[in-house]
């Protein structure tokens, strides 16, 4: 088991904060609610879910989402 440091607790928390202002920016550009089913992930999590290392969800950059009456594709495009 690794033990973060400070450093990297800040900059997660920082990548966190960046990700939940843009993903309230998409909110308030569809007027919808965010159904968000994964964004930061833990390595024992991450493990679980399949994803590699490097996933964007490790660093608490990444969300994944949906929204309901719309289609991924649908949301891509907005």
């Amino acid at each position: 088991m690794t033990v973060d440091t400070s450093r990297q607790i800040v900059a997660r928390a920082e990548a966190t904060r960046r990700l939940a202002r843009l993903l309230e920016d998409v909110r308030s550009l569809l007027s919808a609610p965010l159904l968000i089913n994964s964004a930061y992930r833990s390595k024992a999590i991450n493990d679980a879910v399949g994803s590699k290392d490097t996933s964007q969800h490790r660093l608490g950059c990444a969300a994944d989402f949906r929204i309901s009456g719309l289609s991924s594709d649908q949301i891509v495009r907005v």
